[in-house]
């Protein structure tokens, strides 16, 4: 079946059209125009857009069951659903001059879609629905050409409300799918060109209808199950395998072997340009310039809301938060959980985690939402403006916690604009901890800068000593940060009850920061405000970070230098007490000794009651008085290792191998997985 038989034999209705570009290609649309408990045409429903991605077609969004299918969760929700089909696939291998077999067919890139086809069928679909603008959503090379056009064509922009964007793609420095493998032969266009040759690349043809029928559709599955996770990740939970033949029916469904090339050139070069003919003259004569020129997305005006995968190996988490740093309208961002690229299209429980079905389209520029794992619900962003007579301020803030399923209990902890709130989550059914920031009290510099920073790293942190973040609330009066309760206090107030930490729990808990540090670092992101006091012990005595106020993320090299001079003083290393640029990384190793040395000897390395006195001791190094404590030789090596200057000080990777923090290593995993 083609994409309007799949469409008819689920019970709703479509309409087939042909868009000619201003370049001359026919490209074939798909249109929804209202779902199965609807009867006849509406003009005042929204339009919704759909655009597939790379290698694929239309069909993408209808291969599920209606529940789970983007398409007809859309047409059921109200919307006029249009299907958009790019040049060379199934739906668009026509063009007004050139033959399919001909050169010149081929000669274009997901440029060209962005210029020209993306326009057409924007255009196309406001003018016959009789809608002045609609909403865009685009996967993988459908954002793509989103962000590319949108970046530069501000008649365009005027037709999208709002710009949705799966599994998104500008920067593809970071991808891990087997299609980078192209970018081997990226250089010399000519032996990519002589194996594939110069037109259609991996078209649905007879060999791939073959595979759906006798590969897909037996018990060699698995086959198909691997190709696919090749190319997008793995996620086989969200897979539905019974479905595979009717995916490979469909795709890969074709585009040019030049646009193939393109993407190659994007991962190799790890920048977001037009296509590289090879050479400075050829360059010149295309663009009037010896160099591809970029594209520049802060230059685009539309609201945007980004979902990405963790498992996304096309739209790698690393480059999506590169783009992300660009954008200056983004209105929501999601990092889901385990989800892959693939996901986004075919997963089963699409309908439950996305964001169609918790807030309509219309509704998200009105919230500013954010969600940490892929079994949340989002939180909409909730306003009192006008509380019933005799409720204060702080009855106010408690009542919006209500409002949203928490029973508000004791206060854990306070400071000069927030406080710690514990609090019992209908939702999750556990108790959490509530951080309530006042934006009145609150400096301009943290709410501009440092919130929005720590809201990004903590939704991307994943780890069994890192406090899970659940969900963020915004009202105009607070913000209220929802995580994880760890019950047993912090360690600087176990340190003081027991005097200090003996082996081998003091090593137990170090090797669980430096397991945590670890994968921050992974992650590209810097705590620099490690200190006992924002490390919590939960119930079974496990260490976990907490408090990324101060974190930094993004940070791709050992050579990206700060000069943001924040933390504690006790805690902070000598670069930073003399004013000198620093490493992010290299601050929380010190950072890390210090509670080391806390936790083994019961006091501060260095006394920093006086500046010149605190400089002079850190010069010195750290001593180790005898009859105190209980810090053996092993660890007092590797403490002088850390607490020394930048340039000898072991990375957290050294610090892991170290022969002492490596003997807890098999406890401390041990005691994880009885957790």
């Amino acid at each position: 079946m083609n994409a309007a038989q799949l469409i008819r034999s689920k019970g709703y209705p479509c309409l087939e059209y042909k868009v000619q570009t201003s370049d001359g290609f026919l490209l074939g649309l798909q249109r929804i125009p209202y779902g199965r408990k609807d009867h006849g045409m509406n003009k005042n429903r929204p339009v919704a857009f759909l655009q597939h991605g790379l290698l694929t077609a239309s069909t993408n969004w209808i291969t599920n069951l209606p529940n789970e299918s983007f398409a007809f969760i859309l047409a059921d929700a109200g919307y006029d659903v249009w299907l958009g089909n790019m040049r060379g696939n199934t739906y668009s291998r026509e063009h007004v001059k050139y033959s399919v077999d001909s050169d010149e067919f081929w000669d274009w890139t997901w440029y060209e879609m962005a210029a020209y086809d993306l326009p057409a069928m924007v255009n196309f679909a406001t003018k016959t629905s009789g809608q002045k603008d609609l909403y865009y959503i685009g996967h993988s090379q459908g954002s793509l050409i989103g962000f590319t056009q949108l970046s530069r064509d501000k008649e365009l922009a005027k037709k999208i409300k709002l710009f949705v964007a799966l599994g998104p793609v500008a920067y593809l420095g970071h991808m891990k799918s087997p299609l980078k493998y192209l970018a081997w032969f990226a250089p010399e266009m000519r032996d990519i060109f002589k194996i594939f040759g110069v037109r259609d690349f991996m078209p649905n043809d007879a060999l791939m209808k073959f595979l759906a029928r006798f590969v897909c559709d037996s018990k060699t599955r698995v086959f198909c199950e691997c190709f696919i996770f090749l190319i997008s990740g793995f996620d086989a939970k969200q897979l539905n395998d019974s479905r595979l033949p009717v995916y490979v029916a469909h795709a890969p469904a074709g585009t040019s072997v030049k646009n193939m090339v393109h993407f190659a050139q994007m991962y190799e070069t790890g920048k977001y340009q037009n296509f590289d003919y090879g050479s400075p003259e050829k360059n010149l004569k295309h663009y009037g310039q010896s160099y591809p020129p970029q594209f520049y997305p802060e230059n685009i005006t539309t609201p945007i809301a980004l979902f990405s995968g963790r498992d996304d190996w096309l739209a790698d988490p690393r480059d999506v938060r590169k783009l992300k740093r660009r954008l200056n309208t983004i209105e929501h961002y999601s990092m889901i959980d385990d989800w892959d690229h693939l996901d986004f299209i075919w997963a089963m429980d699409a309908k439950k985690v996305m964001i169609f079905e918790s807030i309509p389209l219309a509704e998200i520029t009105k919230h500013k939402l954010y969600n940490a794992k892929s079994e949340e619900k989002f939180m909409e962003k909730t306003s009192i403006s006008n509380p019933p007579k005799g409720i204060g301020e702080e009855e106010t803030k408690y009542r919006v916690l209500a409002q949203c399923g928490f029973k508000v209990k004791d206060t854990l902890g306070s400071g000069s604009y927030a406080v710690v709130k514990s609090a019992f989550s209908e939702k999750h059914n556990r108790e959490v901890a509530i951080k309530i920031i006042s934006r009145k009290k609150a400096p301009p510099d943290y709410l501009q800068k440092f919130l929005p920073r720590e809201l990004e790293v903590v939704r991307i942190l994943k780890h069994p000593n890192i406090v899970t973040f659940y969900q963020a609330i915004e009202t105009d009066k607070n913000t209220y940060l929802v995580m994880e309760k760890a019950g047993n206090g912090d360690l600087l107030s176990e340190v003081r009850q027991q005097k200090f930490i003996k082996e081998p729990q003091s090593g137990i808990w170090f090797w669980q920061l430096v397991d945590g540090i670890e994968y921050c670092h992974n992650h590209q992101v810097a705590h620099r405000d490690l200190k006992c006091e924002n490390l919590l012990l939960d119930d079974r005595q496990n260490i976990k970070i907490t408090d990324f106020g101060f974190a930094r993320g993004s940070i791709s090299s050992r050579n990206v230098l700060s000069e943001t001079y924040c933390g504690s003083y006790a805690y902070a290393p000598p670069e930073i007490l003399t004013g000198q640029p620093y490493h992010p990384f290299m601050a929380d190793i010190w950072s890390m000794g210090v509670v080391l040395y806390i936790m083994v000897m019961g006091r501060l390395p260095f006394d920093d009651t006086c500046h010149q006195k605190l400089l002079k001791e850190v010069k010195r190094g750290p001593i180790f008085p005898e009859n105190r404590g209980d810090c053996g030789v092993d660890c007092r090596a590797l403490l002088l290792k850390i607490l020394v200057k930048r340039e000898q000080r072991l990375n957290i990777h050294e610090i892991k191998s170290d022969n002492w923090v490596e003997k807890y290593r098999d406890q401390t995993i041990a005691r994880r997985k009885n957790n």
